[in-house]
């Protein structure tokens, strides 16, 4: 459980709440959301499910493929560790467009249709947001990746979400369904054990640091396991 959940969300989240995407369809076939990214509020509109996606994160490229969009993927970009092992075969088949962030000329000549990956990503740093919103191309960034009190509900809420973007609402339920249950099992053969404790290691730059409550601690709460820091 603590694997295949947790290693789609590797790396520090962002430093504020997310409000939710509050994910609609006002017309048939049309699916909408808001993202405010550097501080600017956007709303984001498909008239039907990607078929050019590109994920700018290590943490996103696993959550898609995670529910087998791999072929409604047009690349992957800032592949920080090695992929989960029973997701290689499907990140195979997903062009790499750069070690770290593409260029913004990289990028649109995949001729992307959805993008998503970190906020990091849609800033100065990498490819600012509006370059992207200006042609059209939606942005997407899961609130469990915004919200540094971020759970594994918020994770799974995401993970609906992503399916009912790219109209994979079987696949989401299935996963999610799958994991809850990976996660009563564990819990069941875990709940006799004495309880533990753990120092959770994000980074170190001069001293050790480490989310006080980021996912990490929250899914190992849900095992019994406390953080130290």
């Amino acid at each position: 459980m603590a694997a295949s959940v947790t290693a789609m969300l590797t790396g520090c989240g962002g430093d504020k709440k997310a409000d939710g995407k509050k994910v609609a369809s006002p017309a048939k076939g049309e699916i909408t959301w808001a993202e405010t990214l550097e501080g600017k509020k956007t709303d984001m509109k498909m008239k039907e499910a990607p078929k050019r996606a590109v994920s700018m994160s290590f943490a996103t490229t696993e959550m898609m493929l995670a529910l087998g969009l791999q072929d409604q993927m047009a690349g992957t970009a800032f592949k920080e560790e090695e992929i989960y092992p029973p997701l290689a075969e499907a990140y195979k088949k997903v062009p790499v467009l750069a070690e770290k962030w593409p260029s913004y000329e990289k990028l649109m000549s995949v001729k992307p249709d959805f993008v998503t990956g970190w906020e990091t990503a849609f800033t100065k740093r990498a490819i600012p947001a509006e370059k992207l919103t200006s042609q059209n191309i939606p942005i997407f960034v899961p609130d469990s990746m915004q919200d540094t009190k971020a759970d594994l509900e918020a994770n799974f809420k995401d993970m609906l979400e992503y399916g009912r973007i790219f109209g994979k609402e079987d696949n989401a339920k299935k996963w999610v369904d799958g994991q809850k249950k990976k996660l009563a099992d564990v819990q069941a053969k875990l709940k006799d054990l004495p309880k533990v404790k753990a120092f959770i290691f994000d980074s170190d730059d001069g001293q050790p640091f480490t989310a006080f409550e980021g996912y990490t601690t929250n899914v190992l709460k849900l095992i019994g396991v406390e953080n130290v820091m």
